[in-house]
């Protein structure tokens, strides 16, 4: 487990994403037929559930928001780690 604080930075830009996200709504991105090694990731925000796969692995193509997110997300966990 990491523990830490998140600056406020981050956290604006943390809230600018979700609120975009809130415009897809609930939605989920399935993985291709015959891939078999990905993953997969899921949210639930505020009223919004949505679950997609690694770009590369998905049937339909994955909204910018969601690339943006995995891409803050891995950006916060390693300043958290130092």
């Amino acid at each position: 487990m990491i523990k830490g604080e998140v600056s406020e930075e981050y956290m604006r830009a943390l809230r600018k994403i979700l609120e975009e996200l809130r415009a897809i709504g609930s939605v989920e991105y399935e993985p291709k037929g015959d891939v078999a090694d990905f993953f997969s990731h899921s949210l639930s925000y505020d009223g919004i559930d949505i679950s997609w796969v690694d770009p590369w692995a998905s049937k339909e193509e994955i909204p910018g928001q969601l690339n943006s997110l995995n891409s803050l997300i891995s950006e916060i966990i390693g300043k958290l780690r130092g």
